[in-house]
């Protein structure tokens, strides 16, 4: 089956989503990952990618900016280094359960709008993340935000195709249609005269023939 292209921009967009991921995970040696990003529209950051998670998790509620961790970070705008027990009262709710040690959230930001969060963790004893690891993920964030950045708008540029493509196919199937309708009615009318053309045994007229010869 020939996919569309909008579906054709959705695979590639996720394809460059899970490069990321998978490349900030083996940088920093971590077990988990996500990779999590601003939807304009409802004002909420959506999880893109997972590395080490449930994959059902990409269809999880999003979560609103200043909630949490990472809402935290996306609306700061300044990332966040987790080691051990968590006493700051922003973030009690939504320290890292299952086990987790250590985790590191920073923005994803271009030019001077935050696109979204980049979050690792580890739930190894001995893999504390430093502040060498949170200097690292900040300047990969960094680097990559153009790769998701020119992602996004080569994706709403292939929706904004395919929006135009299914327009124009609509405009053609409505003139087809109308030309068919307009056919079916010459075709009727040219009926009805020959009927009575026939009924009345009479000469055509001028403008009788005229209708004929559509």
């Amino acid at each position: 089956t020939q996919l569309s292209a909008a579906a054709v921009s959705t695979l590639n967009l996720e394809k460059v989503f899970s490069a990321v991921l998978g490349r900030a995970a083996d940088l920093l040696q971590a077990e988990t990952a996500s990779l999590m990003l601003l939807n304009k529209n409802t004002g909420l950051l959506e999880i893109k990618a997972v590395v080490g998670l449930q994959d059902a998790l990409v269809a999880v509620t999003g979560v609103r900016l200043g909630d949490g961790i990472a809402g935290w970070v996306a609306a700061e705008g300044k990332p966040l280094l987790l080691q051990g027990k968590v006493d700051d009262s922003r973030f009690a709710a939504a320290v890292p359960k299952n086990g987790v040690q250590s985790a590191i959230c920073v923005p994803i930001k271009y030019q001077a709008e935050t696109l979204g969060v980049l979050s690792v963790s580890s739930r190894l004893p001995d893999r504390q993340f430093s502040d060498d690891d949170l200097r690292l993920l900040t300047t990969f964030a960094d680097q990559t935000s153009l790769a998701i950045r020119n992602a996004q708008l080569y994706d709403q540029t292939m929706r904004e195709l395919e929006q135009v493509r299914h327009l124009q196919q609509a405009k053609l199937d409505f003139i087809f249609t109308a030309m068919r309708e307009i056919s079916a009615s010459l075709e009727r009318v040219h009926s009805q005269v020959d009927s009575l053309i026939r009924t009345e045994q009479i000469a055509p007229t001028p403008g009788q023939e005229l209708v004929q010869t559509l």
